[in-house]
This record gives structure tokens, sequence and C-alpha cells, in this order.
């Protein structure tokens, strides 16, 4: 590789989007999930990363790798994951696609991440379906 595109690079910068993930605005919805127990969608307490926004930021400024200089691309991978009553991450799915490479990427990061702090209804813990943007852009 030249040295633009190492220089290129090393400005690059990852940004999320919005308030980092969007949540539906449903009514208080409930999913029937593959292991028998129910995902809801809207909760009196939303799932929060360890460390809140900040800790999350510093988790994927971190841990997500740029997977390939070479490929022109840049964008937004939307992705979808369920964290469960535990806290653990589960069913992490690309819901809009930017390129295949990213795709995985995007996935990777999210599984890489620590138990979440859960969601509540009704000061029960309850499992979550939650959406992250994961932007990919040089600066």
């Amino acid at each position: 590789m030249n040295k633009g595109k190492n220089k290129l690079f090393s400005v690059g910068t990852i940004v999320l989007l919005s308030q980092l993930i969007i949540f539906c605005s449903f009514s208080q919805t409930s999913i029937k999930s593959d292991d028998d127990i129910y995902l809801y969608i809207h909760v009196d307490k939303l799932p929060s990363f360890p460390g809140g926004s900040h800790g999350l930021k510093e988790f994927i400024k971190t841990n997500l790798k740029w997977p390939d200089q070479e490929i022109g691309v840049h964008g937004i991978v939307l992705v979808s994951f369920i964290v469960k009553k535990s806290g653990e991450i589960e069913s992490v799915i690309v819901e809009r696609s930017l390129h295949q490479i990213f795709d995985t990427e995007a996935v990777n990061l999210i599984k890489k991440m620590p138990k979440w702090n859960t969601g509540e209804i009704n000061m029960q813990p309850v499992s979550v379906k939650l959406y992250l943007p994961i932007e990919f852009i040089i600066r």
C-alpha cells in the first residue's frame, strides 16, 4: 500500500448515527423468538452498553477494523441484534447491507461486545431487539 492510502486510513473515523441505537417506536409489543421466550421492541427501560453511549463509542472505536482500503465503498451497515435477559447478545442480522466485507466486520463487532445491562418491563429483565447503524467513512 502506498503512503497516501495509509495516511487516508489513519484519519478515517467511524461515525455512529443519531443516538447510536435506533429503537422501534411501537406500543409495548412482544414477538415470540426461536427459543420460546418473548422478545420486546418497546420496553420501560432500554438495554444499555456498559459505560453508556460513551462506552459504546469507545468500544466501537477500539474494535472496529476497516476491512479493506482497496474497496472504494463507504456508508452504513445497519445491524439488528437481541439483548437477552441475561445481557448476552444473540441473533445478529445485517438489516441493510453496504458490502459483504463491511457487513461481516459489523457483525463481528457486535458479536465481540460484552454483556449489556438488560432491558426491563415492570422492573423485570426482558429480551429486547435493538438496531445499530455503523457508518464506515474516511475523513
